[in-house]
C-alpha cells in the first residue's frame, strides 16, 4: 500500500443472492448451533436485495461535484434528500418481513401483530415514522412503544430492516463518487448511521467501518475508536476467541464501546459483513458482558 492518503475512492462490491445464499451454507457447516439464525437472516437478506431493485433512485443523481461539496461541509449526502421513500413501498417491505420474522424467529415475538395494526404503519402516516427515525428521535419511539404497548426494539428492528434496502438501494449510484480524502468520520457518508462491523481488507490491511443501514463502507484509521476516535493505544484493545483470530472485537475504554472486525487476510477471503455479523453473535455476548455496549444497535439484534 503506498500510503492512506494516496486512497481517493473505495470499490465496494455488492453481494447478489448467490452470494448470500454460499455465506449462509458456509457458516452454517462451520458453526452448527447457529443454523436458525442464518437463516432467519438469510431470508431478510435476500428480501432485502429484491426490494432493493424496486426503489426508484432516480432522485439521487448527484454529481461528483456535490457530492465532494457535501462531504467537505461534514454532512452526509442524504441529509439533502429527504422525504423520497415509497410509503407504499416501505409498508410493502415491512408486512413481508414481520412474515418472515415470525415464521423463523426463534423467538416469536408477539409484538409484531400489535405494531402491524398502529396507525403510524399506515401509508398516510409512514412518512412521519421514517422522519423520527432519520432524526434518531428515540424519545417518540419510546412513547410509541409505551401508547401502543409493543416492544421498542423490536419496532427500531423492523424499521431497520425496511429501510436499509431503501439506502442502500440510494448508495449504490453515490459510492463510487465518494472522495474518501474529504470524510474520515464516525459516522457514514451516505446516510448518516453508524456503523456496526468493521473489516480489514485482505489485499492491503486497509480498515473499514461498515455502515448498519445502508451498508456503505468508509475508510478509518488502523489505531482508532470508530465511536469517539481515540487514537491512545492505552485506552484501546482486542479480543478474539483462541481458534479464531479472524474474528476480533475491538474495545474502546474511553467511551466503553465496543466494534467487531472481521480480518479477511486471518479468514483467507473476502467476507459479506452483514453475514459475518451474525456469524459473530456470541462474540457480542462476550463484549457486553465486559462492560462494553455496540457502537451501533447491530441489525441483527431485536430483544
Amino acid at each position: 500500500m503506498k500510503g492512506v492518503f494516496a486512497i481517493l475512492k473505495l470499490e465496494q462490491k455488492i453481494p447478489s443472492k448467490k452470494d448470500i445464499e454460499g455465506e449462509i451454507k458456509f457458516y452454517k457447516k462451520k458453526f452448527p448451533t447457529l443454523e436458525g439464525i442464518l437463516d432467519l437472516f438469510g431470508s431478510i437478506f435476500e428480501l432485502q436485495i429484491e426490494y432493493a431493485d424496486k426503489v426508484d433512485v432516480s432522485k439521487f443523481d448527484f454529481s461528483e461535484d456535490k457530492v465532494t461539496e457535501t462531504l467537505k461541509e461534514g454532512k452526509p449526502l442524504l441529509l439533502t434528500k429527504k422525504g423520497e421513500i415509497s410509503p407504499e413501498l416501505f409498508r410493502e417491505l415491512f408486512i413481508r418481513l414481520a412474515e418472515i420474522v415470525k415464521e423463523k424467529s426463534l423467538q416469536k415475538p408477539v409484538a409484531l401483530d400489535k405494531i402491524l395494526e398502529a396507525d403510524e404503519l399506515k401509508s398516510k402516516n409512514i412518512g412521519l415514522l421514517i422522519e423520527k427515525f432519520e432524526e434518531g428521535d428515540n424519545s417518540f419511539f419510546e412513547s410509541l412503544s409505551k401508547e401502543k404497548d409493543i416492544n421498542k426494539d423490536v419496532l427500531l428492528f423492523m424499521i431497520t430492516h425496511t429501510l436499509s434496502p431503501f439506502y442502500e438501494a440510494y448508495s449504490k449510484g453515490l459510492r463510487p463518487k465518494i472522495n474518501h480524502h474529504y470524510w474520515g468520520k464516525e459516522f457514514c457518508p451516505v446516510c448518516g448511521n453508524r456503523s456496526y462491523i468493521m473489516r480489514l481488507r485482505k489485499e492491503d490491511g486497509l480498515k473499514l467501518l461498515s455502515c448498519s443501514v445502508c451498508k456503505t463502507e468508509w475508510w478509518t484509521q488502523r489505531i482508532r475508536c470508530a465511536f469517539c476516535n481515540n487514537v491512545d493505544s492505552k485506552l484501546l484493545s482486542v479480543f478474539y476467541p483462541e481458534d479464531d483470530k479472524g474474528h476480533q472485537v475491538e474495545l474502546c475504554d474511553k467511551c466503553k464501546k465496543y466494534a467487531k472486525l472481521s480480518n479477511e487476510k486471518e479468514l483467507g477471503r473476502d467476507v459479506i459483513l452483514r453475514v459475518e455479523d451474525v456469524a459473530t453473535i456470541h462474540l457480542d455476548a462476550v463484549a457486553k458482558k465486559k462492560g462494553y455496549s455496540p457502537i451501533a444497535q447491530p441489525p441483527i439484534e431485536m430483544n
